[in-house]
């Protein structure tokens, strides 16, 4: 609780005629007017006056007054005779809030309800720090030498081809090419193409091929495509009918027309 002055800096005291009260005293209790209760001579409450507290030759008090919540005081003369009683005497300002006692280093806040101290969270003195990093271990802040990020992927887009090159591993680059190409009609319900890739790759990659155009049968059926053998410069594909029978009908007398897509890692260039 804030500290006060329970009875003034400037009062002086005067007896019922108006002599000034020379010797007299003020003694201070609590607010049943018979427990004794403590003044101090400094807001921070810690050098105890003697009470009563008496007054001076010209009815002033010998000594400053401070105290805390309420108190009762009787006014005497130097005889000991009660002159006045005065009860319920406190500070008449907001008592707002205390501020905690100082601690080196911390800011003061709150939590909403209370004041208190918390430390300061600042970055640290950069001085010497040329080229390092802000970091952190999620408790205290430092410098730190900056990670210099892998340069960006280069990539090189074409018609028929793309290349993602890695620049730190130029070996596990990536190569998509896409293309066409085609089976003859063989008369038959099986047919199969070939194709070169236009760049080898260094592995043999995944390839995926799908059929373009209408049927390939004089019946109208479609053939179902099937990667036979994939190498680092190509692969075969087959179609099959899948009729399972021997009907003209149903045998390939079209060109069996495909696109693909092969995907798979190569030296960069």
């Amino acid at each position: 609780m804030a500290s006060f002055r329970p009875l003034g800096q400037f009062n002086q005291y005067f007896l019922n005629n108006g002599q000034v009260n020379n010797g007299g005293s003020i003694t201070f209790y609590e607010t049943d007017l018979t427990t004794l209760k403590n003044t101090y001579s400094d807001p921070s409450l810690t050098v105890l006056n003697a009470n009563p507290v008496l007054l001076d030759a010209a009815g002033r008090l010998t000594t400053d007054v401070w105290g805390s919540g309420t108190y009762g005081a009787v006014l005497k003369d130097a005889l000991g005779t009660t002159i006045q009683t005065r009860n319920n005497i406190q500070s008449g300002a907001d008592p707002g809030f205390s501020i905690p006692a100082l601690v080196t280093g911390d800011f003061l806040t709150n939590d909403g309800s209370n004041l208190l101290w918390q430390p300061i969270k600042q970055i640290p003195d950069p001085t010497g720090q040329a080229g390092k990093v802000v970091g952190t271990d999620g408790t205290v802040v430092f410098w730190q030498n900056a990670t210099t990020p892998p340069p960006p992927a280069n990539i090189s887009v074409t018609m028929d081809k793309t290349l993602i090159a890695d620049t730190t591993t130029p070996a596990t680059s990536l190569m998509i090419l896409q293309g066409a190409g085609s089976a003859p009609a063989s008369g038959a319900h099986t047919t199969t193409g070939n194709v070169t890739f236009a760049t080898a790759f260094s592995s043999p990659p995944r390839v995926y091929v799908s059929p373009t155009g209408n049927g390939i049968t004089p019946n109208g059926f479609y053939g179902i495509p099937s990667v036979i053998s994939i190498s680092t410069t190509g692969f075969q594909v087959g179609f099959n009918v899948n009729e399972g029978g021997t009907a003209s009908g149903t045998n390939i007398t079209v060109t069996v027309n495909f696109q693909f897509l092969a995907i798979g890692t190569v030296a960069t260039p």
